[in-house]
């Protein structure tokens, strides 16, 4: 068969492009319906909040309601932020005020993916209408499925015309089916990790289409025989402009991911100066191709631009100041030098000479400074330019971030996906021996050393910290493609074609897998989704109890975020290195030494609400890291968190909400404790508040043995009514009769009751039988309703002055505040209560 000569029309070529899209198109519908599924779970406590279009998040009060992967976290900020971005009409994110409260802090996620979700999430406005908000929730789902589909439409064609047909095939179903890479473009999980590693991948795929450095000799070479590698080589100016475009690729990687595309120009670094010293044997083409060392200094010059080029349009004017964890222009002088000493190794390796002329020795000097400036810096100044090496934060990542772990350690099972996983990494051992037999064929070595070694060091990377393993895939493909080249294009290594179409194949099965099995699982919901479920009913709850009031929620890193997206709350210590402060400031407060230190802390950032959840309280790690101690360390009791749990003794400026996750098998034996921060209390009012809670949350016995320390407050009528609470739970009749006697005696204080203590004690005179006088007790409560204080009501008080005013004849609330005390009501008792209201009673 004639191949085209457009050969990404080729039927194998489309064939394969047209495989991946639909496997691309079809794990994202998956994906959406899970997460579409998991997010219409109703609320236990609230209502979903329902759309606002004057809300910058798009519902009311400022809440959320998608629940996305557990492990896409990232992608709730991502979404946040690009939020932000439309609200402030302000294209670059540099500060949000959700994290570290009150100040906030610093952004430095780089823009070009939050320019990507919002261009999707724009369109998806124009073509629905939503609101912007709500569109960019919607397109987060599918903008990096998105992103993955347009890349291989662009580049499968360019790698087909460049390394053959079949090249070009391996490319589009590798991509789409190595899982590691391709998960991350995965749906529902927004995130820049995609746009980076294919930064990368650009970065050595378009070294390897230039030959490596190697330069044809004359313009045409009869294409025969032996002669097919050479034939296949570019003259000097075509390899130039892949050289750039390396460059170019490799500077905006530097832009979404610093930390990514250092490690992958620093492997692409190592595995030009292998293939120059490959390239010291003279090759038997020398009269047909060269190696051109001066490609290098192209290729260190373009990404230097990109790189500044980058910073500029991400920090101009302001600047990032020496925040080195970011593309910073001492990266750009580093890559500018390191591609003219780069240069000069080659020069060396094939020509013997370190310098062309006497000059020359003055840019090897300067480029060495350019390259030793960034690490000397560093070493000398990380405490405050790279925080990312403090070693609170080291600690913290290093023992508790999961992809900060070892790629391979004993809490990993080595499973079948596991296997499947690691399949493609067969590949470096291959590319090591078949670089052993060419070792006398320099072009071929070279070419591989290039192809593989970038993925290699990431690799290496990755036994160390598991993060760089997707991305050491993703590089992975470009050795793919010049492997296919080789064999099938060019003919070097013909025995090896079939197993490398199985290999290629069996590497490409990973991420199938993958979606099969959640295919076949249906409409499982996994434990992570139910805790998900769970806290976004507690953030919407908290978000409710405050209103418009300022809510600031203390808790453990990965909780915060999901507070502060789902509640639209304000939130203290999340995980990322930009909120340093913030997470030092919430391990100093769950550890405190005493009662003092913590409110000293609370009333500077204006914390509202501290939150412990038992399978993610994180107060045992926080005190871990204050105090230096090992990961497996005992941990000292005496903290300020560790004593509010062991002993449920509350400092007088707290208060425990009522609050307990739904009864359900998947959070049977789970635990949460939500403390609400209150003006100083007395002694009598810190008992009542406590017995109250123990009522509220069904812990009666508990709850009778403070009847006692109550008894100590005999002229206190909080006390008397609290002991009438008890009495009445337990029916005991005599105990109550006495402590509404006891209420009777100190009457003259209830002109200074809170809202919620008038309306127990109305419910109480109710079941007195005392009417006339619950009648007026409510009418007196209606006359100080307002909305702060009815919002922040306990359920149970709520419950019941809508459940026997109407029967007492009390006037009737404003409809404004009725409707607000519904509200506090579960869904559940809502609707059972307004059924159970006889009609004409005006409610």
């Amino acid at each position: 068969m004639r191949t085209p000569r457009i050969r990404c029309l080729h039927p194998l070529c489309l064939g394969g492009l047209i495989l991946a899209l639909t496997f691309i198109a079809w794990d994202c519908i998956l994906r959406i319906r899970s997460v579409d599924r998991v997010t219409a779970v109703r609320g236990v406590w609230t209502d979903p909040p329902e759309e606002d279009p004057q809300s910058p998040t798009g519902v009311t009060l400022g809440r959320r309601n998608l629940v996305l992967p557990y492990e896409s976290i990232d992608g709730y900020h991502w979404i946040m932020q690009t939020e932000q971005m439309f609200a402030q009409g302000e294209p670059r994110v540099r500060h949000v005020e959700y994290d570290n409260a009150p100040v906030g802090r610093e952004v430095h996620w780089a823009s070009p993916f939050r320019w990507w979700l919002g261009l999707v999430g724009w369109a998806h406005h124009l073509i629905t209408g939503r609101s912007l908000p709500l569109s960019v929730e919607r397109a987060a789902l599918y903008a990096n499925p998105l992103l993955l589909g347009l890349s291989l439409l662009g580049l499968v064609p360019l790698v087909a015309q460049r390394f053959g047909v079949v090249a070009g095939m391996v490319l589009a179903i590798s991509s789409a089916g190595i899982a590691s890479y391709q998960g991350f473009y995965g749906a529902a999980e927004p995130d820049h990790h995609g746009l980076a590693t294919m930064c990368g991948l650009l970065s050595v795929l378009f070294i390897v289409s230039a030959g490596g450095g190697w330069i044809r000799q004359t313009p045409t070479i009869p294409i025969t025989g032996p002669k097919n590698l050479v034939g296949w080589l570019l003259p000097f100016p075509p390899a130039r402009r892949w050289f750039i475009a390396s460059g170019i690729a490799g500077g905006v990687g530097l832009w979404v991911s610093a930390a990514s595309q250092v490690l992958v120009l620093v492997g692409i670094g190592l595995a030009a100066a292998c293939s120059a010293w490959l390239s010291k044997k003279s090759p038997a083409e020398k009269k047909l191709c060269f190696y051109e060392p001066g490609l290098w200094r192209h290729w260190g010059i373009a990404g230097a631009v990109t790189s500044l080029a980058c910073y500029l349009i991400e920090y101009f004017p302001a600047g990032s100041g020496w925040r080195l964890e970011v593309n910073h222009p001492l990266y750009a002088l580093a890559w500018a030098g390191g591609g003219e000493l780069l240069s000069v190794w080659a020069r060396w390796c094939t020509r013997g000479r370190w310098i062309a002329q006497p000059r020359d020795s003055l840019f090897i000097l300067a480029a060495a400074i350019a390259v030793m400036l960034m690490p000397v810096i560093l070493a000398t100044t990380h405490p405050d330019t790279f925080w990312v090496a403090d070693s609170f934060l080291f600690r913290l990542h290093r023992t508790y971030i999961e992809e900060f772990q070892p790629l391979f350690r004993p809490t990993r099972p080595l499973t079948y996906f596991t296997i499947l996983l690691l399949l493609p990494m067969l590949s470096l051992a291959m590319a090591t021996v078949l670089v052993r037999r060419e070792r006398h064929q320099p072009v071929s070595a070279s070419l591989l050393t290039l192809g593989f070694m970038p993925a290699a060091m990431l690799f290496l990377c990755s036994l160390q910290q598991s993060r760089w393993f997707g991305v050491s895939c993703g590089l992975l493909l470009a050795g793919f493609v010049l492997l296919t080249c080789l064999s099938f294009e060019l003919g070097l290594f013909r025995r090896l074609r079939i197993w490398l179409v199985v290999f290629f194949l069996g590497c490409a099965v990973s991420a199938p897998a993958r979606t099969f099995a959640l295919w076949h699982g249906g409409g499982v919901t996994t434990e992570h989704d139910v805790y998900q479920l769970a806290i976004r009913d507690l953030a919407h709850w908290l978000r409710f109890r405050a209103g418009t009031e300022p809510c600031v929620v203390a808790s453990s890193p990965t909780l915060s975020s999901f507070f502060i997206f789902h509640g639209g709350v304000q939130g203290l210590g999340t995980f990322y290195w930009e909120n340093l402060e913030g997470l030092r400031t919430t391990a100093d407060l769950f550890a405190a030494d005493s009662a003092d230190d913590a409110y000293r802390i609370v009333r500077e950032h204006g914390i509202t609400h501290l939150v412990m959840v038992s399978w993610d309280d994180f107060v045992k790690e926080y005190v871990r890291l204050v105090r230096d101690l090992p990961a497996k360390a005992d941990v000292p009791s005496d903290t300020f968190a560790l004593r509010l749990i062991s002993t449920k003794i509350l400092p007088p400026w707290l208060r425990l909400l009522p609050y307990r996750f739904p009864d359900t098998t998947a959070l049977h034996g789970q635990a949460v404790f939500v403390f609400e921060v209150v003006p100083p209390q007395s002694p009598d009012e810190v008992a009542a508040r406590m017995t109250s809670f123990l009522l509220e949350v069904g812990e009666t016995k508990t709850a009778s043995r403070f009847v006692p320390v109550l008894a100590q407050y005999s002229d206190s009528l909080l006390a008397w009514i609290t002991r009438a609470q008890v009495a009445a739970v337990r029916h005991d009749d005599v105990s109550f009769r006495e402590a509404m006697t006891g209420c009777q005696r100190c009457s003259d204080q209830d002109k200074t009751l809170a809202l919620e203590d008038r309306l127990r004690l109305g419910t109480l005179l109710a079941i007195a039988g005392e009417i006339d006088a619950a009648r007026d007790q409510y009418a007196r409560c209606n006359e100080i309703l307002t909305e702060k204080n009815v919002r922040h009501l306990p359920t149970s008080v709520a419950f019941d002055f809508l459940y026997h005013a109407p029967r007492l004849g009390a006037p009737s609330p404003p409809q404004a505040m009725l409707e607000l005390l519904f509200q506090l009501l579960p869904p559940r008792s809502r609707e059972q209560l307004r059924a159970s209201i006889a009609p004409g009673t005006g409610q």
